[in-house]
């Protein structure tokens, strides 16, 4: 995330919307509130929104990734 951050030019304490899209056992994680926690406050997410790999959303900047295995992909879009 901190990675696609960088690419995408955005400013280091600049808010973002995030994204993850994936199935199976990383998607029961993403899923879990406290990774949801963890996730935003080191990434600056005001929210963390998990949705299936099958509806990965179209925002501004996107990364396809596999973690152990699975599918994942990472989506941001800045805030205004």
């Amino acid at each position: 995330i901190q990675q696609l951050r960088k690419s995408a030019g955005l400013e280091v304490s600049q808010r973002i919307r995030l994204v993850l899209a994936c199935d199976g056992v990383l998607g029961e994680v993403a899923n879990s509130e406290t990774l949801g926690e963890i996730i935003a406050r080191e990434t600056l997410a005001t929210e963390v929104e998990h949705v299936r790999e099958s509806a990965a959303p179209q925002l501004a900047h996107v990364k396809n990734d596999v973690i152990d295995g699975e599918k994942v992909v990472i989506a941001i879009a800045p805030l205004a």
